[in-house]
Formats: C-alpha cells, sequence, structure tokens
C-alpha cells in the first residue's frame, strides 16, 4: 500500500475537507458564542462566592467585636451589683480590675460611655474612701457629711440600670436582624406545628 509523505497526506486531508468544516466556532442560534456565556456565568458565581466570603469575614469581625464589648459590659453591671449590694466586698482588686475596663473601653466604645465609666470609677472610689472615713470618724456632724456625699455616689452608680444600659445598648445592639429565609422558615415550623 502506498503511503504519502507528510506534505502529500496534509493535502490529501486538506482536499477531503469542505468549507462547511471551517466555519468557525459554534453558536446558538441568537448568536452567542457559548465559551463567552461559560465565562460570563464562572464570572458572575466567583464574584458572589468573594462578596459572600468578603460579607463572612465582616460579620465575625462584628461579633468579635460584640463579644468584647460584652466583657466590658459585664465587668461594668458586676460592679454596680456589687457596690449596691455591699460595697465592702468590692476590694482594691476589683477596683484596679474596674479601671482597667475603664481604659480598655477607650478602644470599643465613644466618649459617651468613656466618660460614663470614668464617673462611674470616681463614685466607687468615693464609696470605697467614706466607707473608710465613717470608720474612723466619731463626729457625729462630719459622719453626716461623709454619709450624704456616699449616698450620693451611690445613687449615681445605682442609676446604672436606668442610664447606663441605654448607653451600652447603642453600641451593642446588632444592625442584622434575622434574615427573611429564616423568620419563614421560623413561620413555617410554628404553622405545621400548629397543624399536628
Amino acid at each position: 500500500m502506498f503511503r504519502p509523505s507528510g506534505l502529500a497526506a496534509c493535502v490529501a486531508i486538506r482536499t477531503r475537507l469542505t468549507d462547511r468544516d471551517f466555519q468557525g466556532p459554534q453558536t446558538f442560534a441568537n448568536g452567542a458564542d457559548p465559551m463567552t456565556i461559560i465565562a460570563a456565568i464562572t464570572a458572575i458565581f466567583v464574584a458572589t462566592v468573594a462578596f459572600l466570603q468578603w460579607r463572612t469575614a465582616q460579620q465575625k469581625t462584628v461579633l468579635d467585636l460584640f463579644d468584647r464589648r460584652r466583657a466590658i459590659y459585664d465587668v461594668v453591671r458586676n460592679a454596680v451589683t456589687r457596690m449596691t449590694g455591699s460595697s465592702a466586698g468590692f476590694d482594691q482588686e476589683r477596683e484596679i480590675k474596674f479601671g482597667e475596663t475603664v481604659e480598655e473601653a477607650y478602644f470599643f466604645f465613644g466618649d459617651d460611655i468613656v466618660s460614663y465609666l470614668e464617673k462611674m470609677l470616681s463614685d466607687i472610689r468615693t464609696v470605697r474612701e467614706t466607707d473608710a472615713e465613717e470608720k474612723a470618724t466619731t463626729d457625729p456632724d462630719d459622719k453626716s457629711k461623709i454619709l450624704q456625699r456616699r449616698r450620693t455616689a451611690l445613687d449615681r452608680i445605682k442609676q446604672f440600670h436606668t442610664t447606663g444600659r441605654a448607653l451600652f445598648a447603642r453600641y451593642m445592639r446588632f444592625a442584622e436582624t434575622v434574615p427573611l429565609s429564616l423568620r419563614l422558615l421560623d413561620w413555617v415550623r410554628r404553622v405545621a406545628y400548629r397543624g399536628s
């Protein structure tokens, strides 16, 4: 059998192909190239995944910030509870911890919270000082003045439950609500539960 050389084989193959074999890339009826459509779909998918990753990272950052703020809030709430319950139980170690918390709050809250906590720290120190002064004083007039200072400072500390919570709430509430899909799922569950 005769085998043509490389050039002759190419010519033979070329002569067998018709012009219809060289029409270019296949297209849809509307003239769209399938590779362009696949590339566009892939780009949209990649952009969606990137957005969702960014959103997840953002939500994690918000949650981490909330955790740090919540820890500061808990220290303040515990200090108020301790001071209003028994100021004698609020020792120097707790006062130092509260002072460190006030310093830490500077980085996680606005100036309104920081100044509020600084005033509270001053009131805590006033209560602790007046407790010590009261024990050392025997003069009734001096005791009366000391108790008045103590009462005023302790009343400001007790106001945490009304004014302090509102200040902290501005920083600790999430802007995000429950997503619509979860609310619908919860509604379906409640309806199904009532039906059974």
